[in-house]
Parts: structure tokens; sequence; C-alpha cells
């Protein structure tokens, strides 16, 4: 959706995709966001809102809902593609996740999917760092994130405690 506001914008301006590009990006990068074939970063977004002199929010919609498809195409790649990403790729889209969503369930699951990577790849110091942040990000709604991933959770504590006695 992201991608088609931005062709009908470009071209609206009589913009290509090279002048669109400039120098941060490439046109075929260009091409790959408006064929949806890939999400820009935030900061690529304000680029090209700026490009196009359209306020950020265009593109990510004021009720937040094409952020939320996007999260939940980024977590459905994720669990579709277990084998196939790497360690470094499901990182970087779960943090991508965790940057634009405002939803606490989508938050919540994409927690748990980190969880469950770092505890696979054993990275427990990471592990203990992502559940402060979690805990701390979101404090306020942490009862309903608890009852949402509760059985989940208990293999993030699983992973804490194997940290503990290996640490210790």
């Amino acid at each position: 959706m992201i991608g088609l506001k931005i062709r009908v914008a470009r071209k609206e301006m009589g913009l290509s995709q090279n002048q669109l590009a400039g120098r941060e990006m490439t046109r075929a990068y260009v091409s790959m966001i408006e064929n949806e074939k890939v999400i820009p970063s935030k900061k690529i977004l304000e680029v090209i809102s700026t490009r196009l002199n359209l306020p950020l929010s265009y593109f990510s919609g004021e009720s937040g809902d094409d952020d939320n498809e996007i999260c939940y195409a980024i977590l459905d790649r994720v669990c579709s593609n277990t084998d196939t990403y790497s360690y470094a790729t499901k990182e970087k889209l779960l943090n991508k996740v965790l940057n634009i969503s405002n939803d606490d369930i989508i938050s919540s699951e994409a927690y748990v999917l980190y969880f469950d990577l770092l505890i696979d790849n054993e990275k427990y110091s990471d592990l203990i760092n992502l559940s402060n942040h979690a805990i701390y990000t979101s404090k306020s709604k942490l009862q309903e994130i608890h009852d949402y991933t509760h059985d989940r959770f208990s293999i993030f504590f699983y992973g804490l405690t194997k940290c503990y006695f290996l640490f210790c």
C-alpha cells in the first residue's frame, strides 16, 4: 500500500524513479518499494515525503492501520521463512516491527518471536537486555501482553534460567 502511494505521488509530480532516489537510494530500490518488495525505513520515507512535498503521515496513515498491516506482513514473513532468513535478517525485521508498531498485540508477538530467535541462537545476554526493554516500554500494558503471550513467555523464562546457570 505504501509503494502504491509513492508511485502515484511520484507520477503526479512528474518525477522519474532516479529523481526520487537521489543520492540516498538507488532507482532499483525505489522500484522495489513501489512494487511492495521491500518496506522502506522511516528515514527513507522521510526522504521520499520531502521530495514529494507530502507529510510523512500520507504514507503511514493517520490511524496506524497501514503500520499494522506492514507489521503483520513482516511477522508473517519471519514466521513463514524460518529456515530461509539468517539471524541478522530476522533480527532486522523484528526490530522494524518494534520500531513502527503502536499496537500492543503486534509488539508482544514481535517480542515473543525475538525471544525465540535469541534463545535458538543462545544469545542470552541479548535476551536479558531485550526483556528489560520489553518490560520498560510496555509497563502500562504489561498485563495485557502477559495474558496474550503467557505460554510463549515460558520459553523466555527457560532461556533466562539457562542463562543464569551458564554464567553463574
